[in-house]
């Protein structure tokens, strides 16, 4: 089993769905915290960072960027990638609509006057039958827009009952419940 060392913020956002995933498999992960975004902590180690971000994974020592690079890795390595290349190309399809949301979510929080968004209730629909990478990303990404809108399910059932069934299953929410993340308080889970 390689080792895995995750270096993010001490918080959720983009990092979240991959603490999800090792929570979900429950496979151990070193989880660098980093306290201060614009600090010396992460001046320090800005350098050595691929492109210069967060979140990385590394993986035996080789250093993986990119959110959604990196949790896709993960997703097939444990089987959470769908088991058909067209039922990866689905997952795809889900994880960049909800990445288009961010975006959005993003448009509206620096510009007041964004006229606003809505996330289509069939965007997920073909993803309620098992617990897959894209339905962790649609989660962090749903509470991330809590920055923005308060509640981002109204009007939108099925996407609610999904975001329950998320987190109502055991290991994702005994991570939720894991107060060693700052967890703000729009990224309480609904």
């Amino acid at each position: 089993m390689p080792s895995y060392k995750l270096i993010y913020f001490m918080s959720r956002c983009r990092a979240e769905p991959i603490h999800m995933m090792f929570h979900m498999i429950g496979v151990e992960y070193e989880n660098v915290a980093i306290r201060d975004a614009g600090g010396d902590d992460f001046r320090k180690i800005k350098p050595l960072l691929p492109f210069g971000h967060v979140p990385v994974l590394e993986v035996d020592g080789v250093k993986l960027t990119q959110s959604k690079a990196i949790i896709r890795y993960l997703g097939r390595e444990f089987g959470f990638y769908g088991k058909t290349s067209l039922e990866a190309a689905q997952i795809d399809c889900a994880m960049d609509a909800t990445d288009d949301v961010i975006f959005k979510a993003g448009q509206i929080y620096w510009h007041p006057d964004f006229p606003g968004f809505q996330v289509p209730a069939d965007v997920l629909e073909n993803f309620f039958k098992s617990i897959t990478i894209a339905d962790m990303f649609f989660f962090a990404a749903c509470n991330y827009s809590r920055f923005f809108v308060k509640d981002p399910f109204e009007g939108f059932p099925i996407l609610a009952a999904l975001n329950d069934r998320i987190i109502a299953h055991p290991k994702i929410k005994k991570y939720l419940d894991d107060t060693s993340y700052k967890p703000y308080e729009q990224f309480k889970p609904f």
